[in-house]
């Protein structure tokens, strides 16, 4: 009987480099798009300079780069499907292992910001499984569908004049928004405002969950408590900081070692076994 050749992960020298490059351009966006939801994104801001990159964000930013990250993760865990079932005694059980570890981090990172969207995708993994041997030309066709849903959706139903105005009358006033948030208070406060959100039971995941990190210590009353005070043109200015340490300090660690810190952690749970951290 032949060995079964163990799974393991892809060495680093391995990856898709050009797949990455598009990567951490979405990433960058998703990074920007969350900043927004902590008050740059309200009608208050009214200057020139605020307006101009509020419009940049939604023009270039919004849903396109939640569109790209998510066809990223759907490409990302066709590939290791068809490598798992392309071994010897391939089976869907590492695959599954991997969408559970995927949700717990989800769940970990939903304590903190309500926006988590690793939970919708390890449950949406499990679509992936039903199409995995639907022909090519039938999957594209498909996904023109869903593309499609958005736009056709907003032609049935444009809003109207009356319709925004309306709905700016109702936002709160920004300095009223912050009082007793519960943001602004400690981390049990916000753990305790987000575990609702909880549904019952690569670099990516890392330097995703690494921008919550940055902003919520931005925004956080653990941090500077900014929540609500920054326009967008300053969350910008904000975002492209965050991500330019992101990229120094990616940098540095790979010249170093093999994965990242949260990366490794989510190895060595995927293969059942501590992966070699240091190159």
């Amino acid at each position: 009987m032949p060995a079964v050749t163990r799974i393991g992960p892809t060495d680093p020298q391995a990856r898709l480099r050009s797949v990455d490059a598009v990567r951490g351009f979405a990433l960058f966006g998703v990074l920007l798009v969350n900043m927004y939801n902590f008050g740059a994104d309200a009608h208050e801001w009214t200057g020139t300079v605020d307006r101009a990159f509020s419009t940049l964000m939604h023009s270039v930013f919004e849903t396109k780069s939640w569109r790209l990250f998510s066809l990223l993760f759907g490409f990302g865990f066709a590939l290791q499907l068809a490598r798992v079932m392309s071994r010897p005694g391939g089976s869907l059980w590492f695959y599954f292992r991997r969408l559970l570890i995927l949700f717990v981090f989800g769940m970990a990172h939903a304590l903190f910001f309500d926006g988590d969207i690793l939970m919708e995708y390890a449950m949406l993994g499990l679509i992936l499984i039903v199409f995995r041997n639907v022909r090519g030309h039938r999957l594209l066709i498909l996904a023109c569908i869903l593309l499609l849903a958005f736009p056709l959706g907003n032609l049935i139903h444009t809003e109207s004049a009356d319709e925004m105005v309306e709905r700016w009358e109702d936002e709160l006033p920004l300095a009223e928004m912050r009082e007793d948030h519960p943001y602004l208070g400690s981390p049990m406060d916000v753990v305790l405002e987000n575990v609702a959100a909880i549904p019952p039971p690569i670099w990516s995941e890392p330097v995703y969950l690494s921008g919550t990190v940055m902003f919520t210590t931005l925004f956080y009353g653990y941090g500077f408590g900014q929540l609500f005070l920054l326009g967008p043109a300053a969350t910008t200015a904000y975002a492209i900081l965050f991500f330019v340490l992101q990229l120094l300090f990616c940098t540095w660690w790979l010249d170093r070692f093999r994965f990242g810190p949260a990366e490794w952690l989510w190895r060595s749970l995927i293969y059942l076994k501590p992966q070699p951290l240091r190159l």
